[in-house]
């Protein structure tokens, strides 16, 4: 097309702003995040737990949807769900801390269970995860050094029961601890 040079010509661009598919699940995602966050403060914890679901439903990378729904369902005992919703957010987000240390809690927490149980080497496997999502675990390191002291594991019972005393100087064990110690270090 040839423009003649007395006709003024107006081209109009528009830019139109397309919404991929993608995009509108993400911004979704995030309004059951925040709605999730409200309901959470106004103690509405199941309600808030299905937003989180949704949440990672719509946005299977959303890490911080994940460790929200861990510790929401762990709030309410719901804790293999739980451990699943926190692994998920270690696999997306290996370095980061607090899913790791709420694995921590859930494996101390079934330890304890499996202990009053007297199913020592399930509660043994289960200190051991939660040892290694949080090493600095002071009662985690203090039912470790139980249990290797029950199975005549002394240098294990040792170090375990020496990261205890170190982690918890104060606690209310340390006496018994420290007497625990001596003996065992008493034998060859």
């Amino acid at each position: 097309m040839k423009l003649s040079p007395n006709i003024i010509q107006k081209i109009k661009v528009t830019l139109v702003k397309e919404t991929t598919e993608e995009q509108k699940r993400e911004e979704e995602a995030i309004a059951y995040f925040k709605k999730g966050i409200k309901l959470s403060r106004e103690k509405k914890l199941e309600e808030a737990v299905q937003a989180f679901h949704k949440a990672v439903e719509l946005k299977e990378d959303f890490f911080e949807a994940y460790v929200n729904l861990g510790t929401f369902l762990f709030q309410q005992q719901k804790d293999d769900e739980a451990e699943r919703a926190l692994l998920k957010a270690l696999e997306l987000k290996p370095a980061e801390s607090k899913p790791k240390a709420i694995l921590a809690d859930i494996n101390f927490e079934k330890a304890k269970i499996l202990i009053q149980e007297n199913k020592m080497d399930e509660a043994l496997e289960r200190l051991k995860q939660a040892y290694g999502f949080r090493a600095n675990h002071a009662y985690v390191n203090f039912l470790l050094g139980y249990l290797y002291q029950e199975k005549g594991m002394k240098d294990e019972a040792i170090k375990h029961f020496e990261a205890f005393l170190q982690l918890a100087p104060n606690a209310p064990q340390v006496k018994e601890v420290k007497k625990v110690l001596e003996i065992l270090k008493k034998q060859e």
